[in-house]
């Protein structure tokens, strides 16, 4: 499955949140749990305009979302490697 209609994004970021994060399977699990139109919403409610979030801080929230990212999908290849 790939992401269409992405706008401007290369195609290197495309592929990490395609494969690395499973991002089309989160949308999946929260279309099947009837919570992604409330987790868009929500996005969607945020103002993360420049004004409102200076880009130096908006670079701190991606590197600690990768951060994150980064530990569970270690933690989740560890497991299954335990397995």
């Amino acid at each position: 499955m790939q992401i269409s209609g992405t706008g401007p994004f290369p195609e290197t970021i495309k592929s990490l949140f395609a494969e690395h994060f499973e991002f089309l399977a989160q949308v999946d699990r929260l279309e099947k749990a009837y919570l992604l139109l409330l987790v868009l919403q929500r996005f969607a409610s945020v103002d993360l305009t420049p004004a409102k979030v200076p880009n130096e801080e908006r670079g701190l929230v991606f590197e600690e979302l990768i951060r994150r990212f980064a530990e569970q999908s270690i933690a989740l290849h560890a497991a299954a490697i335990g397995e």
